[in-house]
């Protein structure tokens, strides 16, 4: 009786991560104004009817997929646990630029915006742990948008630079906003 519930969760699990791809294929393949549920459902193996069990829309599909973006993002540099801000911003380009293809999309679509949104709405995995949330909001907002921009440039620049040339780039951002804060 206990296995029931564990079998429909992975069954469900399943039937998300097929309309994903089934997304994520669709975007390679026509602009984001032209997909549809039916083409989404169609890429993914399953029915229309099937997509509506789980998502209202596809921008909730993709909405969904860059949350998927952001949290694997986050777990990924509090896997490396730079040390440092230039080590930080190396980490972000690292990951980001194995998700080019995505960004790309996004990119191409207009919709690059999302992560910068969606980076707003995972404070508790934020980049800077702090203990009082409700005071550091301007913080937050201030790190997300950076990182955010960062990787729209990126993006835009279609990852053209190497680790070492962020890093550099890091090391002279984070020189600027010391003299910055210091006058």
């Amino acid at each position: 009786m206990t296995d029931k519930p564990i079998k429909r969760q992975q069954q469900v699990n399943q039937t998300v991560e097929l309309l994903l791809a089934g997304l994520s294929q669709e975007m390679t393949q026509r602009s984001y104004q032209n997909i549809t549920i039916s083409s989404v459902s169609q890429a993914a193996g399953v029915s229309r009817r099937t997509f509506y069990r789980h998502f209202h829309s596809v921008d909730e599909l993709l909405q969904l997929k860059v949350d998927h973006f952001v949290v694997r993002l986050y777990q990924s540099i509090q896997k490396q646990q730079p040390q440092n801000f230039e080590l930080l911003i190396v980490a972000v380009f690292n990951f980001c630029q194995h998700q080019a293809n995505f960004l790309k999309m996004l990119a191409d679509n207009q919709k690059l915006y999302l992560v910068q949104q969606v980076l707003l709405t995972h404070t508790d995995q934020s980049l800077l742990p702090m203990d009082d949330v409700d005071s550091n909001d301007l913080i937050y907002y201030f790190g997300s948008g950076g990182i955010s921009n960062i990787i729209i440039y990126w993006t835009q620049r279609d990852f053209q630079q190497t680790a070492a040339e962020v890093q550099l780039m890091a090391h002279r951002l984070n020189q600027h906003l010391q003299v910055i804060t210091q006058q």
